[in-house]
């Protein structure tokens, strides 16, 4: 009788260390997720937020009257990381940052390109946008 008794408890034990690392594993599984999912938002939010510079003065010079000029600076890391940031078919703003793209379509055609440093976007005569030209 009493070897059978050892048995049973050392059973009990073992299931109940067996239910423990199922539940320690499973709740560090769940919070990986969730910390990967915070640096991926991140990620695509300071994208975006790069996006938001160029966008912003687009659309101030957009609406403003001919022979208007703006300047603003794009630095060429955030948070200590390096960047793209392009203007496609003159309405199409490309952000790729910590390989997360992020794509804004401006509201009117910008001719030029993007530089890191001092850019210079200004508004002609005729009313169209041009970069650093």
């Amino acid at each position: 009788m009493e070897k059978n008794r050892f048995g049973q408890t050392s059973l009990e034990f073992l299931l109940i260390i067996a239910f423990m690392t199922i539940m320690f594993v499973s709740f560090f599984a769940l919070a990986n997720s969730r910390l990967a999912d915070s640096v991926e938002q991140k990620s695509f939010q300071t994208a975006s937020d790069i996006s938001t510079i160029v966008k912003s003065q687009v659309e101030l010079v957009a609406v403003v009257n001919s022979g208007f000029s703006t300047t603003f600076v794009m630095p060429e890391t955030v948070d200590a990381n390096i960047y793209s940031i392009t203007i496609i078919d003159k309405r199409e703003l490309v952000v790729v940052y910590n390989d997360y793209e992020h794509v804004e379509f401006l509201p009117v055609n910008v001719s030029g390109q993007l530089r890191f440093g001092k850019n210079i976007l200004s508004k002609n005569i005729s009313g169209k946008l041009s970069l650093n030209s």
